[in-house]
């Protein structure tokens, strides 16, 4: 019914949602992937994927384009890589490099020897060593001189403590996450949100987790297409820094703003109710928390134009929309108020005098983008005018 009144339904995001051992096995994947085309182990897979901010296109034509094997990690300016010559660490009696006693030592990949106590000092401090590691979350050699990565199987054998596994695994997934330019973390922490999102290209703007949280995969703040990151940035400076303000703009941008969060914890709340009478309720909210979250950032727009008047208009005739689609469906609601279904429930008159005012705003909203992006707007800060010309085209 929304759909034939109108409303503009959400069109397949172009992004992949991933759980925290999904994104395990995603890591565990690309580096087996590669590796079957290139010949290398995947530890060294990852090392080398790591460089290419795990880029297996352009690491796999980089690959390609070099002689042999041997140029290609020269050219390509690759730190460390383990000798894939080794493939199993060997146990022999030997003087251990550290503390000079004669015990069964492992020989690793760089040929240096340490017993196996040693390692398991080394171990313990790991924490401090994988936080200032410029290749990937490996221990590296402690003989002096040699900064060689220690394979990972070898590191998770010496973690037997689960805390310090756990600590390891996480270096692994936070290297993948914050090298790669494609993922992020969702930035909803009120709820302890693990889900990580991966962008099918570097246009992908809006992004909406699994947790129910919409945001900007850019810069982690809402949704605020068509304006640029900057004038967000500025914008949330600009409130911090004038907190006693009677700025209409900044006075509405706060209201909306408190409205927005009171929305989103109605629909967490709805989302947990499983009765069919409260589906049109939860797809109105969802539409009215939607454009009053597209509205939210016109505030900052309308602050920084030359002429803050022309926008005025546009902005009342917004908010009377929007608070005209609230009052009909009676919100917000409180939990005691949705506990009680039948309340939820609206005639089919009213249903349709619902969706034609969210249409209404819906309308207002692309008519102002459009405008954004045909007119000629003049603003008071040079920065963000050049960021948003540079936004149009």
């Amino acid at each position: 019914m929304f759909k034939k009144r109108g409303l503009k339904m959400n069109i397949k995001p172009k992004y992949c949602l991933y759980t925290y051992d999904q994104i395990i096995n995603e890591v565990e994947k690309v580096s087996q992937d590669a590796a079957e085309i290139l010949g290398f182990s995947a530890e060294n897979c990852k090392i080398m994927l790591y460089h290419f901010k795990w880029n297996s296109m352009k690491l796999t034509e980089k690959f390609y384009d070099a002689s042999s094997a041997k140029e290609f990690i020269k050219k390509s300016g690759i730190k460390y890589i383990l000798d894939d010559s080794l493939n199993e660490d060997t146990v022999t009696v030997d003087e251990c490099k550290i503390c000079k006693e004669m015990k069964d030592v492992a020989i690793l990949t760089c040929s240096h020897l340490f017993c196996f106590d040693c390692w398991k000092s080394i171990a313990r401090s790991a924490k401090d060593k994988l936080a200032d590691s410029d290749v990937l979350p490996y221990l590296t050699c402690d003989f002096e001189g040699c900064e060689a990565p220690i394979p990972e199987t070898f590191t998770l054998q010496l973690f037997r403590d689960p805390e310090t596994y756990h600590f390891y695994q996480h270096m692994v997934i936070q290297s993948f996450i914050q090298s790669n330019p494609l993922y992020k973390w969702c930035p909803n922490k009120s709820n302890g949100c693990k889900f990580a999102v991966k962008i099918d290209n570097s246009e992908v703007e809006e992004v909406t987790c699994e947790c129910g949280f919409t945001y900007c995969f850019n810069c982690h703040d809402l949704p605020h297409s068509p304006f640029p990151c900057i004038l967000i940035q500025k914008w949330k400076r600009e409130i911090d820094l004038r907190v006693a303000t009677s700025d209409p703009d900044i006075c509405e941008y706060k209201t909306q703003n408190d409205l927005l969060k009171t929305g989103f914890q109605e629909l967490v709340l709805l989302e947990k109710i499983k009765d069919g009478s409260v589906e049109f309720l939860k797809t109105a909210l969802k539409f009215l928390h939607n454009f009053r979250q597209k509205m939210l950032y016109f505030y900052a727009f309308s602050y920084y134009l030359q002429n803050r008047q022309l926008f005025k208009n546009f902005q009342y005739s917004l908010q009377s929309l929007m608070q005209n689609a609230a009052n009909l469906l009676n919100a917000p609601y409180t939990l005691k108020l949705v506990r009680r279904i039948e309340e939820c429930h609206f005639p089919w008159n009213k249903q349709l005098e619902i969706i034609d005012v969210l249409v209404q705003i819906q309308n207002q909203l692309e008519a102002q983008v459009k405008s954004f992006y045909e007119d000629d707007w003049r603003f008071r800060d040079k920065e963000i005018e050049k960021a948003m010309l540079e936004c149009k085209y």
